[in-house]
């Protein structure tokens, strides 16, 4: 994972989303201008493996965007399939979430606002 002082970063005007666009950038090497939120979603979790490309402050960002965050998805059940990635992958950015066998966005919430605003170790 590369170092990055994503965390310290204030929130565009663009709102949540930005992170979003800007780990697709670094993803993709490519805008998303054409793509919906829920498409730039989809393809940040299919590839937020790749530990080499973005900061794992980003990573955290785009984890709790997909899981918490105000998105419109096309149907349930793609909302589904995103959000569950997400969650999937989340011990891997949190690792305190490692401990819980099935990861939901209530504990992502809770371990993102520890690490953003209050738990040095996070």
């Amino acid at each position: 994972m590369i170092e990055g002082k994503y965390k310290e970063l204030k929130i565009k005007k663009e709102g949540l989303i930005q992170g979003l666009k800007d780990a697709y950038r670094l993803l993709y090497d490519k805008d998303p201008k054409d793509l919906q939120n829920w498409e730039i979603a989809r393809a940040i979790v299919e590839s937020l493996d790749d530990q080499s490309k973005i900061s794992i402050d980003l990573a955290k960002e785009c984890i709790f965007q997909i899981t918490n965050g105000v998105m419109t998805f096309p149907s349930y059940a793609i909302k589904e399939e995103i959000v569950s990635m997400a969650e999937e992958m989340a011990y891997m950015f949190f690792p305190k979430l490692a401990g819980i066998q099935e990861v939901h966005m209530a504990d992502i919430e809770r371990e993102y606002f520890n690490w953003r605003f209050g738990d040095k170790n996070n």
